[in-house]
């Protein structure tokens, strides 16, 4: 009897062995196949001009307030701000010289909301992401932080080890594991759509599903092992009707992470997804209100929580865009991505993904809902809540770098006032993981995380878009590929 069991175990275990080698060679294959297929641009590198850079006579957004200081010399040492001081009052004998007559220095930008490990390929046109190429798309586009909110650990941890060791180029990475989410719900049936065989497979076994409270504790245990930033879970119907975590399991998990000291974003959908998750004490809500109208009572609710909020308007506008077979990539992202990501997607083959299960009954929905998005952006700004930046990169249409300034000018045209824009652009995400911040700030003594622009941000918020330099932990960065486009 012991004999047959053991007999029974072994064939399990020969099954699923087979089984993890198949979907490893499938990965392996797919990969291969479209190397050719997908080849992207090299868009940054280092440009080598040493550790002494010297900015001569630039106008000054130093991370808050509402008036550039004019006229600035700023002197940056071994990646940080080593003096600040009126123009033609700093001398440093040997530096790199940037002259910056009618220019603005700023600080780098922060992308509140971005999942690295994608490559925004539409739907039955997968594409294998590309990591690095993501990186230096962030960074070309002047974002210099990212906060991965969704993609797996221990590729998130080597990314960052690469950016850090100096292997490789990117942004600074702040991350998660996979979304928590309860079994059934988002990101589970999108995920089975937007991945072929074996990804769409593997997808339910690679996320975590809460089921009872008693599981909240276990479940942030494992993620504090796996060196995460903070804890990320879904309360949302995607697509519509679908399973959606409860109150208690929410109140449960919150309170787990808080009671080890990890912050939490809870992505939301719904007016009531943002008021079940602020009131059970999220930190950040991982989009806006995009599925219903928000009325003044419960933006006045959600603000009293502190809580902040990522509304990724311009990720819903392109998706709906695409619903409507209007999408038209821009010049940068022709630019920055290679056709294959985008070209599935234009005019009227966007439409393809209304009629796919799932996505498009969630296309439909945005359809439905598009006309409340601005007026909950303007009820919340009313009411206190404090805006981030992110752009949810990258998804089908919605791309890393790019996507980041057409998520300024959109919330621009919700109503939110230039100087709120940038500082919650450069400044407020950055206090979230550390007291003291490193970055954000134009100081002496931080991180030369800096970005130069033709004009002044606070009257224009596209002068943001008109590059002129980027500038992460003190290396100036030289453009490639000949990027000079509008996102």
């Amino acid at each position: 009897m012991r004999e047959g069991r053991r007999g029974k175990g072994w064939l399990w275990f020969v099954i699923a062995g087979v089984v993890l080698c198949g979907v490893g060679a499938g990965v392996w294959l797919m990969r291969r196949m479209q190397s050719d297929q997908a080849k992207f641009p090299r868009l940054v590198e280092d440009a080598r001009v040493g550790e002494r850079i010297l900015f001569q006579g630039v106008d000054v957004y130093p991370g808050w307030g509402k008036v550039l200081w004019k006229g600035r010399d700023i002197l940056v040492e071994r990646g940080k701000i080593a003096k600040i001081g009126a123009s033609g009052t700093i001398k440093a004998e040997g530096a790199h010289l940037v002259k910056g007559a009618g220019q603005t220095l700023m600080p780098g930008l922060v992308d509140a909301h971005v999942h690295l490990s994608g490559s925004g390929s539409a739907p039955g046109h997968f594409v294998f992401w590309n990591e690095e190429h993501n990186l230096h798309a962030h960074l070309r586009a002047g974002v210099t932080t990212v906060f991965d909110l969704g993609g797996q650990a221990a590729a998130s941890k080597a990314m960052r080890d690469k950016v850090r060791s100096g292997r490789w180029l990117g942004p600074r990475i702040f991350f998660t594991d996979g979304p928590i989410s309860s079994p059934g719900s988002h990101p589970e049936p999108a995920s089975s759509k937007l991945f072929p065989w074996p990804l769409n497979w593997m997808a339910p076994w690679l996320l975590t599903a809460i089921k009872t409270p008693e599981d909240a504790p276990k479940i942030v245990a494992a993620l504090q092992r796996k060196g995460v930033d903070y804890v990320k879970m879904v309360v949302d119907q995607l697509p519509p009707g679908s399973p959606e975590m409860g109150e208690t399991l929410v109140r449960a998990l919150a309170a787990a992470a808080k009671a080890k000291g990890m912050r939490v974003f809870i992505h939301i959908g719904s007016a009531q997804n943002a008021l079940v998750a602020a009131r059970a004490g999220a930190d950040v809500l991982a989009h806006g209100v995009y599925r219903d109208a928000l009325t003044e009572a419960q933006a006045r609710e959600i603000a009293k929580t502190g809580v902040r909020m990522i509304p990724t308007l311009a990720a819903f506008e392109r998706s709906a865009l695409m619903a409507e077979g209007k999408m038209q990539p821009s010049s940068l992202e022709r630019v920055m991505h290679p056709p294959v990501l985008w070209e599935p997607l234009v005019g009227e083959k966007g439409k393809s993904f209304v009629d796919l299960p799932v996505l498009g009954e969630f296309a439909k929905g945005l359809l439905r809902a598009k006309k409340h998005w601005h007026e909950n952006i303007r009820l919340l700004h009313r009411a206190g809540v404090v805006i981030w930046v992110g752009t949810d990169s990258a998804l089908p249409g919605i791309y890393p770098g790019s996507a980041y300034h057409r998520e300024l000018r959109a919330l621009s045209k919700a109503g939110i006032p230039n100087d709120v824009l940038l500082e919650a652009a450069v400044t407020g995400p950055s206090r979230l993981i550390e007291k003291n911040p490193r970055y954000g700030k134009i100081e002496v003594g931080k991180v030369a995380d800096l970005i130069m622009v033709d004009g002044d941000p606070l009257q224009d918020i596209r002068a943001v878009e008109r590059l002129k330099m980027v500038m992460r932990g003190g290396k100036k960065l030289r453009f490639l590929h000949g990027v000079k486009a509008t996102p």
